[in-house]
């Protein structure tokens, strides 16, 4: 008979990513990137728009309680 099998603790970790856009009107693509990342410092992503989110996947390591990693 074999020996049970001892449940241990794990962290799991969910990558997930999410897509934002502006429209901006510039010069160049640089400073297209320049303007929406003023935009992004000064009012976050509620200056964007949200299209597409996603995830990919799920990831699992032993988690030491004691050591708290």
């Amino acid at each position: 008979m074999a020996a049970p099998t001892v449940a241990r603790e794990y962290r799991v970790t969910l990558y997930e990513w999410d897509v934002w856009d502006v429209i901006v009107e510039a010069a160049s693509e640089a400073e297209a990137i320049a303007q929406a990342a003023a935009l992004y410092r000064e009012q976050g992503t509620a200056a964007f728009n949200h299209h597409d989110c996603g995830d990919d996947g799920f990831a699992a390591d032993p988690y030491d309680r004691e050591a708290g990693r």
